[in-house]
């Protein structure tokens, strides 16, 4: 049976009917061609089908050849994407306490990139170039106040268009409907937050895929899950809370409480996270954020254990990332916090492609959430012809350089060394292999190699926009509310 939360629904027929449906979307082979125009531009779609040369007796299921080996095509996508996740908050431990055990054990089955960045250091710019494989500029999606638009081409389109079933469950507001993050979404909806709770917990986002997986999908599926936690304030079940207790952080002075509707985290604890007793004990908040990483963790395995259970992930890519990072104790002058700059502990985030018959690893070169469009369609046997900055995960890639934006802040990678550029301010650069923290500025030293990390980034930027920001539409007061109780607004 699958295995079910107390007060949730499943039985033996549903779990019958999952696997008879997975069997028989496992017996089709997609030979869908379609062209179509999008914007002005020329989208071409299609499935690639290749074939291993060899006798008639050879197993002839379409492959798709990888740096890996060739792996077969697979059936469906699951994008599981999580708020406000450092990506050195997984894979290991604290204290001798696993904080993500599950995916722990997922991630043995999976390509595990360690060295991933984010295409920003806030949600929307980072969900949008999840999405669509475009820079922020690219996108037209700068900042949360930018929504996605009709002519940037999205993943979940992409999809559709061949013949998928689409869905988008998400707990975040900024991508609530409405925002163009639901365009090619057949099915798109948030989970609101119930409550004394500020957020909608692990627990509902779960609850309602499993629910939305009990009419079994009639076509090949592509679902999008985003979870809210461990975004701030942080407040996970006391189980969890538990597991962490303020004497096994280090001893640090008493942070300053930052004023009413100050959330920068500047130099203090900014408002929409501080405890309603008051504490200026970073401890107490550390301990917080860990435990709601290790219970979102027990609910996304939860998800990924029923969805195996029930069949639906046999054939499928699973593809696991965050939006961004998020400042801790005094990271470059911030407290739990992001949106700040382009440091790695807001813009380094975890990265993992699970798909049958993916060799799993452990990576270290730089990558990007870019790569995350690109890839999934290789694996999925879809070819385009389309805007996409990042580059597929699984070939040899043309240039080892990841970019991030936030705002007028840009970042460049290329293999040890970032470059970070500010409007009107001097160039930071850093070789992260010996200085991860960022906090030796080696620009004065390094003239020339800053004016060629400079030069790859303008001639990044030469290429054109395929939006131009706007404005979201005017927020009424409950959700102005909702978002001022998570820090977005002021």
């Amino acid at each position: 049976m699958v295995p079910q939360k107390p007060g949730t629904k499943g039985n033996e027929t549903l779990r019958i009917g999952l696997r008879l449906t997975a069997r028989i979307r496992r017996m089709r082979t997609p030979t869908r061609l379609n062209r179509r125009r999008l914007g002005g531009r020329t989208v071409r779609l299609g499935v690639l089908l290749v074939l291993s040369v060899c006798g008639l007796s050879c197993d002839r299921t379409p492959r798709v050849r990888t740096l890996y080996g060739d792996v077969p095509i697979a059936e469906n996508l699951l994008l599981v994407t999580v708020d406000t996740l450092r990506g050195d908050s997984v894979l290991t431990e604290h204290s001798g306490i696993r904080l993500t055990p599950e995916l722990d054990r997922w991630g043995q089955e999976s390509l595990t990139f360690l060295s991933a960045t984010s295409a920003s250091n806030v949600t929307a710019p980072g969900l949008a170039g999840l999405l669509t494989g475009l820079a922020p500029y690219r996108s037209g999606v700068i900042g949360n106040a930018n929504p996605l638009q009709p002519q940037v081409t999205t993943l979940a389109e992409l999809l559709l268009e061949n013949g998928f079933e689409t869905a988008g469950i998400v707990a975040n507001p900024v991508v609530r409907p409405g925002y163009g993050f639901e365009d090619g979404f057949e099915h798109y909806e948030l989970i609101p937050r119930t409550g004394h709770l500020r957020k909608a917990r692990a627990a509902a986002v779960v609850d309602r895929v499993l629910e939305w997986f009990e009419t079994p999908p009639s076509e090949r599926w592509f679902l999008w899950v985003h979870f809210m936690d461990p975004h701030g304030p942080y407040q996970p079940p006391k189980q969890t809370r538990r597991l962490f207790p303020v004497e096994s952080f280090p001893s640090v002075p008493p942070v300053p409480l930052l004023e009413p509707n100050d959330a920068s985290g500047r130099g203090g604890i900014p408002s929409y996270q501080q405890l309603p007793t008051g504490s200026n004990d970073a401890r107490e908040y550390q301990a917080r954020y860990l435990a709601e990483i290790r219970y979102w963790d027990s609910e996304v395995g939860r998800l990924l254990n029923a969805l195996e259970l029930s069949g639906q992930l046999e054939g499928t890519v699973v593809a696991f990332s965050a939006d961004h990072g998020e400042a801790m104790v005094d990271d470059h002058g911030y407290y739990f916090s992001h949106g700040n700059g382009l440091t790695e502990d807001q813009t380094h985030v975890p990265l993992m492609v699970r798909a049958p018959g993916l060799k799993p690893g452990a990576l270290t070169h730089p990558v990007s959430t870019l790569d995350i469009v690109p890839t999934v369609l290789e694996l999925l046997g879809i070819a385009t012809v389309t805007p996409i900055d990042g580059e597929s995960l699984l070939q040899d890639r043309d240039v080892e350089r990841v970019l991030s934006q936030a705002y007028r802040k840009q970042s460049i990678r290329v293999g040890d060394w970032k470059l970070t550029r500010i409007e009107n301010s001097p160039p930071e650069l850093y070789h992260l292999t010996t200085d991860p923290l960022e906090t030796t500025n080696l620009a004065e030293h390094e003239p020339d190699r800053v004016r060629r990390l400079t030069r790859q980034l303008r001639e990044f930027r030469r290429l054109p926009p395929v939006a131009e920001p706007i404005d979201r539409k005017a927020v009424d007061e409950e959700e102005r509310e909702t978002l001022k109780a998570l820090g977005y607004v002021q």
